[in-house]
């Protein structure tokens, strides 16, 4: 048994050698076996040493470790154990990129997925814009009724969120869409509105007001509540995942930053030596921008 509860562990290592240096003050320390080891330093029964081996050899060896004090010596000593992985690096990490271009379109942009399904827009010959999903064989525009521009910025399931132009005021609408049925979203007497994240049924995004401020939003099916970063002039919110928002805000001098709002505060996201940040999608602790 290892009574010690010593052990390591590499999920990149498979069958690659580590390299591993154990070392004390005031003793000397003996491995159980040295099989499939080799030493760089050091030697087994000595104050330090630094062997390579297999994860599994390292581990052979560290069960039942045994320490020796020094004779007369006193008090405590303390085990240093610092590995190293040889710069051991997953062989099965592949990395593809696809180009996306909405058939016969001047230029697609794709800014939401979840799973297979991919959503963004496209502008066609005569320069309108619309929106589209991929399913990973075929592209779909996504048009609410009587638009004249129309993006889709995020999905969640079968539910996609984004804006349109209507083609009569030209004004701009956040919207929900279903699979079946398109949704307007309309911050109440904001000049328009723009959805951008969505995570079950609450959805964030960017409203101006009258004054043409910018403020972010959340809406739960029923109501909408605003997002305002304290003391900024402006705030938008681009992604949500459970009670986690995230986002950006302009201080008083107009400079950008990220930032996440768990329900109750705001914290900050400003990258180390950046003059500017912004974060634009979450999921779980992982933060985009």
């Amino acid at each position: 048994s290892n009574s010690n509860l010593l052990a390591i562990t590499d999920v990149d290592a498979g069958n690659s050698a580590i390299q591993v240096t154990l070392g004390v003050s005031h003793g000397t320390l003996t491995l159980a076996t040295v099989s499939g080891l080799t030493f760089s330093s050091g030697a087994n029964g000595q104050s330090t040493m630094t062997i390579q081996g297999t994860v599994s050899a390292i581990n052979a060896g560290l069960e039942d470790l045994q320490y020796a004090p020094f004779p007369d010596v006193n008090g405590t000593d303390q085990l240093s154990i610092e590995t190293n992985d040889l710069r051991n690096t997953p062989a099965s990490i592949t990395s593809t990129y696809t180009t996306l271009d909405y058939p016969n379109a001047v230029r697609t942009i794709a800014y939401g997925i979840d799973g297979n399904n991919i959503v963004g827009s496209y502008d066609d010959q005569n320069g309108v814009t619309h929106g589209f999903i991929y399913d990973g064989a075929t592209y779909t525009t996504l048009d609410p009724l009587n638009s004249i521009e129309t993006r889709a910025n995020g999905i969640d399931g079968s539910n996609i969120v984004g804006y349109y132009y209507d083609d009569e005021e030209e004004d701009q609408h956040g919207f929900k869409y279903d699979g079946t049925t398109y949704s307007t979203l309309d911050y109440p007497e904001a000049i328009n509105t723009t959805a951008f994240g969505i995570d079950g049924s609450n959805i964030v995004g960017l409203y101006l007001d009258a004054k043409f401020a910018g403020h972010g939003f959340k809406y739960d099916g029923e109501t909408f509540t605003t997002l305002d970063y304290p003391n900024a002039t402006f705030t938008c919110a681009f992604g949500i995942d459970g009670s986690n928002i995230v986002g950006l805000y302009l201080d008083a001098q107009g400079v950008s930053h990220g930032f996440t709002y768990d329900g109750e505060t705001y914290t900050p996201l400003d990258y180390p030596g950046a003059d500017e940040t912004q974060a634009y999608g979450i999921d779980g602790i992982n933060i985009v921008g």
